[in-house]
């Protein structure tokens, strides 16, 4: 993938993911962490492309000074898409990403966050001004929908 490419193809457009990645590590025999990008499923998302990145994936090495740096691995590319301006974006596998013709309306949480957030909500108490206490009227489970 070539950056002006990409920049011409997929820069600021609206895009559908189903798939983001996220770091794993795995802990080798001679103490040293394999670290490696792992694409996992999550619901679908609607954003926008605001950039790409390498990342870097191999085995974790300390210099003579005491520092860190990930040597002997390989570079997945990947898209930095935004479902707001203000968030973080998620890092995207290339082979998830399908380009909107029609624009969408971006889909900050899942219905299961939003019911979750709901329920958290409820579960506390409120003054007479309508501000949460201190205390829950009910004991809040953790995890989206209420599992505990």
């Amino acid at each position: 993938m070539k950056i002006r490419d990409f920049a011409r193809d997929f820069m600021g457009r609206q895009v559908a993911f189903d798939q983001t990645f996220h770091r794993a590590q795995v802990q080798a025999p001679d103490g040293s962490w394999l670290k490696t990008w792992e694409a996992g499923p999550t619901h679908r998302r609607v954003g926008w492309v605001v950039g790409v990145r390498w990342l870097a994936t191999g085995f974790t090495e300390r210099d003579d000074y005491g520092h860190t740096f990930i040597a002997q691995g390989k570079r997945i590319p990947c898209y930095l898409v935004t479902t707001w301006p203000t968030q973080e974006p998620w890092r995207v596998p290339p082979e998830a990403v399908t380009v909107l013709t029609e624009p969408e309306e971006p889909q900050l949480m899942s219905e299961a966050e939003r019911k979750f957030m709901s329920e958290q909500s409820q579960a506390w108490a409120r003054d007479a001004k309508g501000r949460f206490t201190e205390e829950p009227l009910t004991k809040i489970g953790v995890g989206v929908g209420g599992k505990t």
